[in-house]
């Protein structure tokens, strides 16, 4: 087990490799099919004669009433691909039709093995210095290998639930195997069969059917079309049954049917199709009825089909069965066995065609080549393309004509459960219970976006499907189901997201701005006290430069005078105490505070204190008397210390104060870096300031990213703090996450390096070349070649200044220890607006302060913040409705086309 554990974990931190597929699959046009009427017709059933499921019935629910179609998104264009990272393949040429044959999925989750992502956070410390390196990881192409915890950016994504206001959520009485929708219809099987129905408000959780039957396990369930009542079940013991879901009136029922469980039953076009877990597929064929209407029933011609019966995954992508299994290539039973795919054709072969498309089983790259299928769907603006998810957090992409490998992506770090094509994105429900609604039609796979988030379920999401039956109504409805048993309506269209994207960019329509001047000061002061920046100076001793002593004594002096009456003051501090003093750092990671030596905490509390004294104390010293300022936040973290300081005149204007912290390193628990994060509202703008330090060493370029991660990807930062002004914030957020902020400040020591020998960067400072040492600048490196680095949409003003770091101290000479460390600009300050003409740099520079290995800096902004009226918003989101209704009735009949439904 130990062994299949550790190659698990290598196969799940792999990253996307040479396209490793075996042989392209041969096709073979089917003939002809004959044409087919989709008209429903009740007359043909009788219940006569036919066994119930309930001799108890409720009065039916009364129809829902037809209503107005709600905005969509506009639709978009077909991905591309681009060759970065992934090989050439036969382009595909889109179909000038929509997709001939009308699918509807098997409401049925096939169990698989969940596999934890596993992850090591853990780094060097601050003293494990490397030699020169190059970090080339980002840059795109073939051999280029992507760290396995970079995910789709998603920063910019909305991250409010898009709720379907008509419908209600129906919480389940119990668990259940299978579930299906149509109309206000919620079909739910397990050794019961209830009815829900989901348009009640008052009891949408009370099913108005419920089967009394306990020795009968429902497996799968499918409306047999596409805006009907009547369904089909089928059943562990291979028994299919056809109900209507008005009345719960049972029309059919033929007892094993299949010789093993039922896995699943789709419709395509006008056949109904089963498939039980002994690898047994079978065709009904439609019939005429005496009104016209062609359509099968379980009295129909069948045709029979025997297919793979190791059967991971099963479900029609498109108009094609695909199947999943997991087959060993080595007779050693300590190797992980494979997944293979193949795709078939029923309808095809039931008309002569060839059944199975693949004689070759189609075998992933080695990104996913052990990871477990557990779900797929196609896009309907793009239905050449195939998309499956896999265990690990995988998504692989194929070719729906040709059957070739596309691409992989990580997508999430816990498990893909389920996959679903709406509205031109591409829906993802993972392990966790979120969904993440992915825009793929950004070029390549690496560009990828996230464009909308949320906290679907309880547990994980076990299926995302479209309710087709509602499209006549103009509602494009999406329900998902989890392991929390409910089962949920939410917005295909993306409605609120849509409009409060528009809204942020109307809003000079509806706000008034005020001018607020903001100074940051960031330093590094490797364990200095306050009393080293005076002592220095009184001790006169020698610099071996030019410069004095009285730039230390005179720091904060001349950092606080570098901008004209600032409104807001942010100091940002790092190694406020010793991070090489084994003791220390140790004992504030590892022990909890009431375990910790009273001494050594009190040692901690009084660096602390030291420097929250003496920043108060020179604030009231340098600022102006008729205008005094207030301490707003003061926190500390292993070494991190941050104080805001506001004018006291502002002070009841702020709104949801709020301060946090967060660990990095050795999986974010005892790590000796992190962040401190800390927001406010000010008039109905909101600001968030995160103070970090990042792993160091020239060579851990991926663990400074992937601490970015785990600091701006904290999903609950300030979730327990509750919020006043919803809208001061962004994308649809609440205020708990990073990214639900108007304008973000981040300082602190990000460590990333000059990827050039220490021979050549000395010359360069010398002359002021600059410019030249900041094209090898990891940071800037990072920005420019890594599609979903975190800072990505961060700003740095231009740097004029030399490298803040490292030097030999109390002297201006960078380091000349046996380590001879490259300098470099370790130091930061960067920001991040929605509005990026509201926030404007007004200085960005560094102190000569000599008596830590870094130098200060400080950087000052004004930021323009609004204040809403109310009256002219609501007048500006009628008519951002009314321009989106046209657009969204557009998309609702791409996607009746794509489902055959007229």
């Amino acid at each position: 087990m130990a062994s299949f554990e550790r190659l698990r974990q290598i196969w799940e931190d792999r990253t996307p490799g040479e396209l490793e597929q075996l042989q392209k699959p041969i096709l073979n046009e089917a003939p002809p099919r004959p044409p087919i009427s989709t008209k429903p017709s009740k007359s043909s059933y009788s219940s006569e004669s036919l066994p119930t499921l309930s001799k108890h019935r409720r009065a039916p629910p009364e129809p829902p009433t037809s209503r107005l179609a709600p905005p969509i998104p506009p639709k978009h264009t077909k991905a591309s691909f681009s060759s970065d990272n992934l090989h050439q393949r036969p382009t595909a040429t889109p179909s000038p039709s929509p997709n001939p044959y009308l699918v509807e999925r098997s409401h049925t989750a096939i169990p698989s093995n969940s596999s934890a992502t596993l992850s090591n956070n853990g780094y060097s410390s601050e003293s494990d210095e490397d030699e020169f390196y190059v970090d080339d990881s980002s840059v795109a192409g073939p051999q280029a290998r992507r760290a396995p915890s970079i995910l789709p950016d998603v920063s910019h994504a909305n991250r409010r639930a898009p709720k379907l206001k008509l419908y209600h959520s129906v919480s389940s009485k119990g668990h259940f195997f299978s579930a299906a929708s149509s109309n206000n219809f919620v079909v739910t099987g397990s050794h019961h069969l209830r009815i829900y129905d989901a348009s009640n408000s008052n009891n949408s959780d009370v099913p108005f059917f419920e089967s009394p039957d306990k020795d009968t396990r429902i497996t799968s369930i499918t409306f047999k079309q596409s805006n009907g009542s009547v369904f089909w079940g089928g059943t562990k013991d291979g028994s299919l049954f056809e109900m209507d879901a008005i009345d719960g009136t049972c029309f059919d029922w033929k007892t094993y049917e299949h010789s093993g469980a039922i896995i699943g039953i789709w419709r395509l076009n006008n056949h109904m199709i089963s498939l039980d877990d002994a690898g047994v597929l079978k065709v009904w064929l439609p019939v005429t009825h005496s009104d016209g209407s062609v359509i099968p029933t379980l009295k129909s011609p069948t045709k029979l089909f025997r297919i793979n019966s190791d059967i991971t995954f099963a479900n029609f992508l498109g108009d094609k069965l695909w199947l999943a299994s997991s087959t060993s290539l080595s007779a050693d039973p300590n190797v992980v066995k494979t997944i293979t795919l193949r795709v078939y054709d029923p309808i095809g072969a039931t008309y002569g065609g060839q059944l199975n498309l693949t004689p070759n089983p189609l075998i992933p790259s080695s990104t996913v080549q052990q990871l477990a299928v557990t779900s797929g769907t196609v896009i309907p603006s793009v239905p050449d393309k195939i998309y499956l998810g896999h265990q690990g957090g995988f998504v692989s992409v194929w070719n729906g004509k040709d059957f070739t490998f596309l691409g992989a992506l990580k997508v999430s770090s816990t498990q893909v459960d389920a996959l679903a094509g709406v509205g031109g994105y591409l829906w993802a429900g993972f392990h966790s219970g979120r969904i993440n609604v992915l825009d793929t039609n950004q070029g390549s796979m690496t560009d990828w976006r996230v464009v909308q988030t949320w906290q679907a379920h309880k547990e994980k999401v076990l299926s995302i499907q479209v309710d087709t039956a509602l499209l006549e109504t103009g509602m494009l409805a999406v329900i998902t189901t989890g392991a929390d048993w409910n089962v949920n309506y939410w917005d295909g269209m993306l409605k609120t997201a849509h409009v409060s994207t528009e809204l942020q960019n109307r809003e000079n329509t509806f706000c008034s701005f005020t001018p607020v001047n903001l100074l940051i000061v960031s330093w590094n002061t490797d364990a200095s006290k306050p009393s080293d920046l005076i002592d220095s100076h009184k001790s006169g001793f020698f610099s071996k430069s030019s410069n004095t002593n009285n730039d230390n004594s005179s720091f904060l002096r001349k950092a606080l005078s570098s901008t004209e009456s600032p409104d807001i003051i942010v100091f940002g501090f790092q190694e406020l105490i010793d991070l090489e003093d084994k003791k220390l750092t140790a004992k504030t990671m590892l022990l909890p505070k009431k375990k910790a030596d009273s001494a050594l905490s009190e040692r901690i509390s009084h660096s602390y204190r030291l420097w929250y004294d003496h920043l108060v104390m020179e604030v009231e010293r340098n600022m102006p008397k008729s205008s005094p300022y207030v301490v707003l936040h003061a926190e500390n973290l292993v070494g991190l210390f941050t104080c805001i300081f506001v004018r006291k005149e502002n002070r009841e204007n702020l709104a949801d104060v709020a301060i946090t912290t967060v660990k990095t390193g050795l999986k974010g628990r005892y790590g000796n870096k992190g962040a401190i994060i800390s927001r406010f509202v000010l008039d109905d703008s909101s600001f968030c300031f995160i103070n970090c330090h990042l792993a160091a060493g020239q060579k851990h370029t991926k663990q400074r990213n992937q601490d970015l991660v785990s600091i701006l990807e904290e999903k609950v930062a300030f979730a327990n703090d509750p919020v006043r002004s919803e809208l001061s914030y962004v994308n649809g957020g609440d205020g708990s996450s990073v990214f639900d902020h108007e304008t973000t400040f981040l300082n602190g020591d990000l460590n990333y390096r000059v990827d050039l020998r220490r021979e050549a960067v000395l010359p360069a400072i010398t002359k002021s070349n600059f410019e030249y040492l900041l094209n090898h600048d990891q940071l800037n490196k990072q920005m420019e070649t890594n599609a979903q680095f975190k800072l990505r949409d961060f700003k740095e003003p231009p740097i004029t200044y030399a490298p803040t770091y490292k030097y030999d101290r109390k002297t201006n000479v960078y380091d000349t220890s046996d380590k001879r460390r490259t300098p470099a600009w370790c130091d930061r300050i960067l920001s991040r607006t929605v509005h990026l003409p509201r926030v404007s740099n007004l200085h960005y520079k560094r102190y000569e302060v000599n008596v830590s290995d870094h130098r200060p800096i400080s950087a000052a902004f004004q930021v323009q913040t609004k204040k809403i009226d109310h009256a002219k918003r609501s007048n500006v989101l009628l008519d951002v409705e009314n321009e989106f209704g046209s657009i969204f009735a557009e998309t609702i009949n791409d996607e009746k086309r794509y489902y055959e439904y007229k």
